[in-house]
């Protein structure tokens, strides 16, 4: 009540304010809000992560959200007071009816991106006794502001960031509903505020890593037993609503995402699901949990269940309203969606994403010559429709035509692309990650045109870095590979042909392939600039992969950066080319 009462004399203060002032300096101040709004949103989750996370990570979002809105709006309002000299050449009335319009509307986002950002920041179970969530029982509507300023500058940002300001990441898709989301941030309850102050709401990219995702068909009860030795039971089987299902997604926690005494805690509420129903985003907080996940069992079906709630003795409570801490770094969590929902990503925490593919693991390509089906068996194809990749890591090293993991493009761009079918001929394209897969107007592309006499070999940079030369090959790769050849046993060189990258820009992830084998024939230069990311996102890159064209059942045994470096051994990597 006090955040929503003192909100809303704010509101009404500023909006006198721009009232007196006229309609041209309110209408000057609402198109200012507006931009600086549409900026805030669209820069302070990467300001947060990269800038005041390593200072200050819990007070990181609220602080940079309002800082990327407060300083811009100050510094644009006293250039332009300066610069623009203005007259009243306008009717009072006029200019009094349009100044409260105007005036309200400035006012309005003003006290929306102050109100959002003070509940971005943790100041414990409520903002002067305002909790979205409802901590004694989370299943409740959540509760509002007054005249919801925040959900109105919100709703009026994400507008212009996907329309009139859009550009190739939406603010909507990965946030449908970010005042929710906000809400779910600090899903903790009061009796465990002790255990909740070292608990991060920030968790930095990369620090949590996709493992795999299926559909699950109940979630359960645990009852805990009397007898500490006895093993406790799964009773009371729960199956999804009418039109429901249950996904649970699997995924590993790394040591970026441990709250400040270097443990794992989370509320069920801080991981959500992303996707979409139809053409509509959607997102989803996880409803159950099981902490004792085996990294070594693949089926599904021998895996510990999950649970929705704990009973002992005395009583029963939803895993809604407790901290977890799970056993280890392997979590298992699932989502209870509609049918024809399809996920995009999965988020712990606040900043740590990952993509998400239903029935596939992220896993690793082995080192192997076992040719392109093996290859591309290991990471799982799509499923018929071509659904959404998830998050692939290239540790190793194969042969085969396919994009990695089964990937087929089909929101990209890339102006020299040169296709047959839906096959890579030559050119370069890219395009984000998470959005692959999906129906566009493009044609796919999901494979390199490789000539019959010949076998594309992908060398994993990562595969080279713990060996002889560690740090170094990656460091001259991604910079220099005109001359980075790999040698056969027979002595042949073969000059790289291409390459592919999967790294992030800010939170997104972007893929860019390119494949120039007529240009390394004739040229020597396989590789060309790289024409959507940047030095500074390859050097952080996932994935990063050179191509080469070898000949059939050739064993390479070599790989030499030129310059004077010393050739590294690859023999143990057992890269014998298919005949």
């Amino acid at each position: 009540m006090w955040l929503s009462l003192i909100l809303l004399l704010l509101l009404l203060a500023i909006a006198y304010f721009q009232t007196i002032q006229g309609l041209f300096s309110a209408l000057l101040s609402a198109v200012l809000c507006l931009l600086c709004a549409v900026l805030a949103f669209a820069t302070f989750e990467y300001m947060a992560a990269n800038v005041l996370a390593q200072f200050k990570p819990d007070y990181a979002l609220g602080l940079s959200l309002l800082g990327m809105f407060a300083v811009p709006l100050f510094i644009l309002r006293v250039v332009l007071d300066k610069l623009v000299h203005r007259a009243c050449l306008l009717p009072l009335i006029v200019d009094k009816v349009g100044g409260v319009a105007f005036g309200i509307v400035a006012a309005y986002i003003m006290v929306g991106m102050l109100a959002i950002s003070l509940q971005l920041i943790p100041f414990g179970n409520h903002v002067l006794s305002f909790a979205r969530v409802d901590r004694e029982d989370p299943t409740q509507d959540q509760h509002e502001l007054w005249l919801k300023p925040d959900r109105f500058a919100v709703k009026l940002a994400s507008m212009f960031s996907d329309g009139l300001f859009s550009g190739e990441e939406s603010f909507s898709r990965t946030h449908p509903d970010f005042v929710t989301e906000v809400g779910w941030i600090e899903g903790v309850l009061p009796q465990q505020d002790k255990l909740c102050r070292g608990v991060r709401r920030l968790a930095p990219p990369g620090s949590m890593r996709f493992v795999r995702a299926w559909e699950e068909s109940t979630v359960h009860r645990l009852t805990v037993a009397r007898n500490r030795d006895a093993e406790p039971t799964y009773d009371e089987p729960k199956q999804a609503s009418d039109g429901n299902k249950f996904i649970r997604v699997r995924m590993t926690l790394k040591p970026g995402a441990q709250d400040e005494d270097k443990k794992h805690r989370f509320t069920l509420f801080q991981v959500r699901l992303v996707g979409d129903c139809g053409d509509q985003p959607k997102q989803y907080h996880a409803i159950a949990v099981s902490d004792k996940p085996r990294a070594d069992q693949d089926d599904p079906d021998s895996v510990p269940r999950m649970i929705y709630e704990r009973k002992d003795r005395k009583s029963s409570s939803s895993l809604l309203s407790e901290l977890l801490a799970p056993n280890g770094t392997l979590v298992d969590v699932a989502f209870e969606v509609p049918k024809d929902f399809t996920p995009r990503f999965v988020e712990y925490k606040s900043g740590a994403r990952a993509a998400v593919r239903l029935g596939a693991a992220s896993g690793t390509i082995a080192s192997a010559g076992a040719g392109a089906a093996g290859a591309a068996a290991d990471l799982g194809q799509p499923s018929g429709g071509g659904g959404r990749v998830s998050g692939v890591a290239v540790t190793g090293s194969f042969f085969g035509e396919g994009f990695p993991g089964g990937l087929t493009m089909t929101s990209y761009q890339g102006g020299d692309a040169e296709l047959t079918g839906q096959a890579l001929r030559l050119g370069h394209i890219y395009g984000e990650f998470d959005r692959q897969g999906t129906p566009r107007r493009l044609p796919p592309v999901s494979k390199f045109e490789v000539p019959s006499e010949k076998r594309l070999l992908h060398l994993s940079v990562e595969s080279l870095k713990p060996r002889s030369l560690p740090g170094t090959v990656l460091n001259l790769a991604v910079r220099s590979v005109k001359q980075y050849t790999v040698i056969d046993n027979s002595g042949r060189r073969y000059l790289p042909v291409g390459a592919y990258v999967i790294a992030k820009m800010g939170f997104t992830p972007y893929v860019e392939i390119q494949y120039y084998p007529e240009y390394a024939e004739v040229t020597g230069r396989g590789v060309q600039p790289w024409a959507r990311l940047r030095q500074g996102h390859i050097d952080r890159a996932d994935t990063y992969v050179l191509l080469y064209l070898v000949e059939p059942g050739a064993t390479l045994v070599g790989f030499s950066s030129g310059g004077g470096v010393r050739q590294m051994d690859l023999g143990d990597m057992n890269l014998t080319a298919p005949q």
